[in-house]
């Protein structure tokens, strides 16, 4: 999960900056930081999830809870899915089967699943 955070120390590089959350401190108070300059290298590191060296990353001071809020990739599908339905009309469930393909083209397709009585356990039965 990405998550927006806010450097405690503007002679830091100040302002905020988009990190993983696991490279947040356990308390909050810190962000491990990378030792790249270029920003391609620090996109490929956030893009492949990549865990923080405790030993070589430094460690910037960061507001704790500073509201800004975190992105993870579902908020982007769903806000795509959500263009899509504006001014649609859904009549069947179905429908919203489409408007998910319809959304997802680029850069991936999204998959959507329909679900049947197959893929649904019955609870009523309490000797299983």
């Amino acid at each position: 999960m990405y998550v927006v955070v806010q450097f405690e120390d503007k002679d830091q590089g100040g302002g905020l900056g988009l990190v993983l959350s696991k490279w947040i401190t356990p308390r909050k108070s810190e962000v491990f930081w990378p030792p790249v300059k270029e920003q391609y290298k620090f996109d490929k590191l956030l893009k492949q999830n990549e865990e923080p060296d405790r030993e070589k990353w430094a460690t910037y001071g960061i507001k704790p809870g500073c509201g800004c809020g975190t992105q993870m990739e579902c908020d982007s599908v769903h806000a795509a899915i959500e263009r899509k339905l504006k001014n649609r009309e859904i009549h069947i469930p179905s429908d919203f089967i489409s408007v998910t393909l319809e959304a997802g083209k680029n850069p991936t397709p999204y998959e959507a699943i329909h679900v049947d009585y197959s893929l649904v356990k019955d609870f009523s039965d309490k000797s299983t």
